[in-house]
């Protein structure tokens, strides 16, 4: 490890060296060429300032001088293949100390407390049944049940909390494993996970429950989750070109929708379960590669929806709005070098 490092800091300093002496010999020629087809007394000759460069002499090849920007070109090609070079070595770098050091791979997923009952909504049942004698007795009538059920649901309602809910999943996550070392797909899905869960807390989100290949968080405003789903498509390009290992790149699925749940912040996501949540689920599902796809209940709730288009389908019943996202389009199928 020690010597792929200094072979990277090496080839860093050369490139940049290489690059400083590149666009001055590009600027002396530039200004050289200038000068001396025009009158402009202002511009000086830089060989009178760098005399070091009247010392030059461009090589010859079959009795012909290889023109100066042939020269100064071949300064930048050299500069080109030295950065990819040191892309290989970070890529080896990396992918060799996560072998040698396996301990160090954290594929944990966000922790989450054990799921615990509604104390509150318990609470207000049994006082609700203790404050009524006829109900104890098996006494009451039509409407003593539905004075009682109005008032469980009432309180429901009262615990309920405005929320938008973002499912994202990766598209064919087992064909992407076909063929691949099992090492390398556990680095690659390992990062993504890591990639995922540092967007989630730059917008705030609440609590996300994570799947292999999955997650759903839960955020508390519409403009928070779609600038997080905007956010991971964006920097998914950067992720396949150069820190991934697998063959494939990574394409996601962003499914959103708003509505009222009852939050408990020591109830982990997975312990929910309400409508609001799963239809973010399946306008996942239905959505389009590496788009966000959002309900009108999300749509609404957005304080600038205006790069939503609608689409022509709807799911469970409920408007699909579009975004899709021009920096996908950046990313072409690689392969690893």
């Amino acid at each position: 490890m020690p010597v792929l490092n200094f072979a990277y800091y090496v080839g860093k300093l050369l490139r940049f060296i290489l690059f400083i002496i590149g666009c001055s010999l590009f600027l002396y020629y530039g200004l050289t060429l200038v000068s001396h087809n025009s009158d402009m007394p202002f511009l000086l000759k830089l060989e009178e300032v760098f005399p070091y460069l009247n010392q030059l002499h461009l090589p010859v090849i079959g009795g012909i001088q290889i023109p100066d920007l042939v020269y100064i070109g071949s300064i930048f090609v050299v500069c080109m293949l030295l950065s990819l070079v040191l892309r290989i070595i970070r890529k080896y770098a990396k992918y060799v100390e996560l072998i040698v050091t396996p301990d160090s791979l954290d594929t944990a997923t966000p922790s989450s407390k054990g799921p615990e009952d509604l104390k509150q909504l318990e609470s207000t049942i049994n006082e609700v049944v203790s404050g009524s004698p006829v109900i104890q007795k098996g006494e009451g009538g039509r409407q003593e049940m539905l004075e009682l059920y109005q008032e469980v649901r009432s309180n429901l309602e009262e615990m309920k909390t405005d929320l938008t809910f973002l499912s994202i999943d990766v598209v064919d996550s087992t064909g992407m494993k076909d063929g691949e070392e099992s090492v390398a797909v556990e680095i690659d899905f390992s990062e993504y996970n890591k990639l995922i869960e540092a967007a989630f807390s730059r917008h705030g989100y609440l609590k996300a429950a994570w799947t292999p290949d999955g997650v759903m968080c839960c955020f508390a405003t519409a403009d928070a989750a779609v600038s997080a789903a905007r956010e991971i498509i964006d920097e998914m390009v950067q992720f396949n070109m150069s820190e991934k290992f697998i063959k494939r790149n990574f394409s996601i699925r962003c499914g959103c929708n708003s509505g009222k749940v009852p939050y408990d912040e020591a109830v982990p996501l997975e312990a929910l379960c309400d409508q609001v949540i799963d239809v973010a689920g399946h306008f996942q599902k239905h959505g389009m590669t590496n788009s966000i796809c959002i309900s009108k209940n999300t749509y609404d709730r957005l304080s600038n929806p205006a790069p939503f288009r609608l689409a022509d389908m709807n799911v469970d019943g409920i408007d699909m709005y579009i975004q899709h996202m021009d920096s996908a389009k950046k990313v072409k199928s690689q392969d690893v070098i």
